[in-house]
């Protein structure tokens, strides 16, 4: 016991854990190393014997079945007579296949290797059919390689299953046997195949198709095998094994052989019965060899049995006598530990119970755990003069918490004030959602005080539902912490309309060692700062519109008779079903954007938006419609003043052209047909207004501004002719500045000019005006436009169908809603327009190289639609030459 008490903690602890801990090692490792030789020796069998017993049914199967091959097929060649010793051999065949098939009944076959189960089952589903080949054996039209076949394949797969066995152990000395005895099964096997075909020849006096051919490579692979024997065996069991293989009826069998390969083109001059009985003697002499090296397999087996028995009794003695040590080693070093311990457990017992800083604990060792108790003295000489010194501090504590309370205080007024005296609102949300009571004066004027608890987008947007459930799942997903938070913050609205005033919102994370403890919600009062913009945005279109006064007062005036009438319309729209008011709406819209009349496209935008999202808006949207556009109206009219003045535009040549007229005498006839052709209005011009509108539309959504071309001659119409299908056209010119115009790097991928083009041609042919808008740009994405018409219920088979399908109601192929295009209406709305005046379009396109918009209206029409008698002076001047 003193050599016990000197020892330090860690020798004791060694000495308690470490002996018997080494003493499981080793037991361990004997265990192991016995179970695994145990188990690769005879894993899915139960035990070694079982392998060896094994190993004996798999050999006799093969040996019946291959003494049943031989007499039947002798008996085959003879004629088909099944013979008593036939069918003494098929009974021991089936006796043995019994036999195996109850052995295997007996053994779990799942355990067993997967190749030895597999071949195993391989021959059994093999030897299923041994009853019908049997039958087929006394066939006349008997097939010898078929018979033959069928026994060679079973006993190839018993074989290799006998060489599965190896599996089962890696003992060098039972694998060396094992690899001996399929070495010169497979050999037997081969001198019984060639036994069989022989005596089938024999009898039958030639040799069958392929059967020579047969006997060959059974002899080839007869030498090959022969040879792998000397791989398994020593020289001297080799030398056994050669004279067992040659018998004494070999040179015989050789023999007869021989002149059977040399005669088969004439009858083999062999006695059958002599070949018989001398394969019948060698086959015994080579089952006898067979079953010589099976025995030695079977003593090493049994060597290996009483090996691992003598492992198992000398692991049994080397734990009893680990247990024993461990034991006794233990009590020793347990009973010097505990006596330790025990004292600094009393002694600070003692202490808790008594709150006594003056006693000590006993020391008794020189260990680590006296070195404690001396620790865990000067530990309680320390707490007791630290509970002298606090005794102290204990009567000043009072003076000293109000001073730092008074501070706090201070500190909090200076910070309120700050938080008072600036622009926006402040109030912090916990990490629940809810507003915690402290907030800053001006989010208090905003809103009102928050009651401590409450969620913050109830107290924010009251009633709102919609930006509610906004609001609190943008929150849960940033206090989930699955999205960054600069993403997750993202997803907060930035907005808040609340009684008339609009807010602008913005949360700021509050991060305590580096995680979310809360957010701090700022908001801004910026209605005067959106007045403000929207006054300005105001004067910057009314300057835009006194600009275009000044430049086109008649094509302004003739803006606003369209717009009246389309604003008509729109008055008594109420449901997204009345496609000609959403046209209407949608073309106001357009003509309104193209036109920067920001204001009346911004508020049929939202009329458009909540027709067919928000019902309920309907109404107020509408009102704000018509209110926009009766403030545009009532800056523009006086602007544009009440008398409309016709102009007649002509160039200096035509000019010129009269005044010869004139001078040279022509008839009145002609120069008032020359007048009056002069005094319609120039499609030049028209297309150079859409033209205009192309420009600008791409310039304000920061669009690639295209090189417009307008071609129209000296084409003119009657005023007020096509005028509801050209304040159509802004659809079109918007639908191709959002889907054809292309940036200046994919025009360059593409082999284009960097260079937008769009073209504008009107002319005359056949007495129809045609009317062609192109662009090189992007053209129509077919297959796109085919996935939005079988969406919307429309035929998508073929272009024409496609074709129809762009100008449906509803059919966008733009990817959002935007103030110029995504509705489907547009187009619609142009096609309308067209077919209203008995027009056509024709739609070509080719995706990457443009799309072309071709529109034919019959002259004969326009005729009705002109306000003179004069429109055939038109017709002729114009078959003259004048278009």
């Amino acid at each position: 016991m003193l050599l016990f008490s000197r020892l330090r903690v860690g020798a004791k602890l060694a000495l308690l854990a470490g002996i018997p801990i080494l003493g499981i090692l080793l037991l361990s490792l004997l265990v192991v190393r016995d179970v695994q030789q145990r188990a690769q020796a005879a894993a899915g069998l139960g035990s070694l014997e079982d392998l060896a017993r094994l190993s004996d049914r798999i050999l006799e199967v093969i040996d019946q079945l291959q003494w049943e091959r031989a007499i039947v097929s002798r008996d085959a060649g003879r004629g088909g007579l099944v013979s008593a010793e036939a069918k003494e051999h098929e009974h021991k065949t089936d006796v043995a296949l019994a036999a195996l098939q109850a052995f295997l009944a007996e053994r779990d076959e799942a355990s067993l290797p997967t190749k030895l189960r597999q071949d195993l089952a391989g021959a059994r589903q093999q030897l299923r059919t041994l009853p019908a080949v049997r039958a087929r054996a006394l066939d006349p039209q008997f097939d010898l390689l078929e018979f033959l076949g069928f026994f060679a394949e079973a006993n190839d797969s018993l074989i290799r299953a006998s060489a599965a066995l190896t599996q089962l152990s890696d003992d060098k000395q039972l694998l060396v046997s094992i690899g001996g005895l399929v070495s010169a099964m497979q050999v037997i096997e081969r001198n019984s195949r060639e036994h069989a075909l022989l005596s089938y020849v024999l009898a039958k006096q030639e040799f069958p198709p392929g059967s020579f051919r047969y006997l060959i490579t059974l002899i080839t692979e007869q030498e090959v095998y022969t040879d792998s024997l000397r791989t398994w065996a020593s020289e001297e069991e080799f030398a056994r094994q050669m004279v067992a293989l040659r018998g004494p009826f070999a040179q015989q069998i050789a023999a007869m052989r021989r002149t059977a390969i040399e005669t088969t083109e004439d009858t083999p001059q062999v006695d059958p019965q002599q070949w018989s009985d001398a394969q019948n003697g060698n086959m015994q002499a080579l089952v006898r060899m067979e079953h010589e090296m099976a025995g030695a397999v079977q003593a090493v087996v049994s060597a290996k049995v009483a090996s691992v028995q003598r492992a198992v009794r000398i692991a049994v003695g080397l734990v009893a006598a680990v247990v024993v040590a461990s034991v006794l080693i233990g009590l020793g070093v347990a009973r010097s530990l505990t006596r330790s311990v025990r004292v600094l457990a009393a002694a600070a017992v003692a202490v808790q119970k008594d709150n006594d800083f003056a006693i000590r604990a006993e020391k008794t060792s020189s260990d680590e755990l006296g070195v404690l108790t001396d620790a865990f003295n000067q530990m309680l000489a320390g707490i007791e003069q630290r509970e002298q010194e606090l005794g102290g501090y204990r009567k000043n504590l009072e003076s000293l918490v109000e001073a730092r309370t008074s501070q706090l205080v201070r500190r909090n007024d200076e910070m309120r004030l700050v938080l008072d005296n600036i622009d926006q609102g402040l109030a912090t949300i916990d990490p629940e959602g809810k507003l915690l009571g402290e907030c800053s004066r001006n989010f208090e004027q905003a809103f009102g005080a928050p009651g401590p608890g409450t969620p913050f987008f109830e107290f924010l947007a009251p009633g709102d539902r919609d930006l509610c459930s906004q609001m609190q799942c943008a929150y849960e997903q940033l206090i989930a912490d699955v999205l960054p938070i600069e993403l997750a913050l993202d997803q907060m609205p930035t907005q808040l309309v609340r009684e008339g005033r609009h807010y602008a919102l913005a949360f700021k994370p509050v991060l305590q060692d580096g995680r979310l403890s809360g957010v701090l919600l700022v908001t801004r009062d910026e209605t005067l700062e959106l007045e403000n913009r929207r006054l300005e945005a105001e004067q910057r279109e009314r300057v835009r519109i006194f600009e275009r006064v000044m430049r086109d007062p008649e094509g302004l005036r003739e803006l606003m008779l369209e717009a009246e009438r389309l604003v008509a319309q729109v008055r008594g729209l109420t449901a997204a079903s009345d496609l000609e008011g959403m046209r209407a709406l949608h073309t106001l819209k357009g003509v309104a954007a193209v036109s920067d009349i920001n204001s009346v496209a911004q508020a049929a935008h939202a009329l458009e938006h909540a027709l067919l999202n928000e019902p309920e808006r309907v109404a107020p949207e509408r009102a704000q419609l018509l209110e926009r556009w009766a403030e545009f109206s009532a800056f523009v009219q006086p602007v544009l003043g009440s008398e409309s003045v016709q102009r007649v535009d002509m160039t200096a040549e035509q000019l010129a052209e009269i005044i010869s007229s004139v001078r040279a005498g022509a008839s009145h006839e002609s120069l008032l047909q020359v007048l009056q052709h002069l005094s319609w209005q120039p499609v030049a011009q028209r297309l150079e207004r859409l033209g205009e509108q192309l420009v600008g539309v791409a310039r304000r959504f920061g669009k690639p501004e295209p090189r417009v071309i307008v071609d129209a001659r000296d084409l003119r119409l009657p005023p007020d002719t096509l005028r509801t299908f050209w304040s159509s056209l802004p659809h079109l010119a918007r639908n191709v500045v959002d889907h054809a115009l292309q940036s200046a790097e994919e025009r360059m991928l593409q082999g284009k000019p960097v260079e937008n083009c769009v073209r504008l041609r009107a002319w005359r042919e056949g007495g129809r005006l045609k009317l062609e808008i192109g662009d090189d740009g992007r053209g129509i994405d077919w297959q796109r436009l085919a996935q939005k018409a079988r969406q919307g219920g429309l035929a998508s088979e073929t272009r024409e169908a496609l074709v129809e399908a762009l100008f449906a109601d509803g059919v966008s192929t733009a990817e959002f809603v935007s103030e110029t295009s995504g509705r489907g209406i547009g187009m619609s709305a142009v096609r309308a327009a067209c077919v209203a005046l008995g027009g056509t379009i024709a739609v070509e396109s080719e995706p990457g190289r443009g799309t072309l918009f071709r529109f034919e209206f019959p002259l004969l029409e326009l005729d009705a639609q002109a306000d003179s008698g004069s429109w055939p002076v038109l017709r002729r001047s114009t078959a003259a030459g004048a278009s």
